[in-house]
């Protein structure tokens, strides 16, 4: 009980839209989308390359091959240079 309330007054201090641990994983991935070469397909799909690797990234359906996106939610680093290409906030 007493972690809920600590969690519940941070979270009532916290000015954020979202969560800081969510906060911290975005900025996690985000140095990875430096690698990321963006191309948009066709609506909103986009292929993203790295090195020689290639990954088909659906921005509307939220999906990427690397699934990180599929099983936890949280966009990957393929997913994050996409939405970036497309000048979108990461947080929507």
């Amino acid at each position: 009980m007493v972690r809920m309330y600590d969690k519940r007054e941070m979270m009532n201090k916290c000015l954020d839209e979202i969560c800081p641990q969510i906060r911290k994983m975005l900025e996690k991935a985000q140095p990875g989308t430096r690698y990321c070469n963006v191309r948009l397909d066709v609506g909103q799909k986009f292929q993203v390359n790295i090195a020689d690797q290639g990954y088909v990234v659906s921005l509307e359906e939220h999906i990427c091959p690397y699934r990180q996106w599929n099983l936890s939610g949280m966009p990957c680093s393929h997913a994050l240079a996409c939405i970036h290409f497309m000048k979108h906030d990461s947080v929507a």
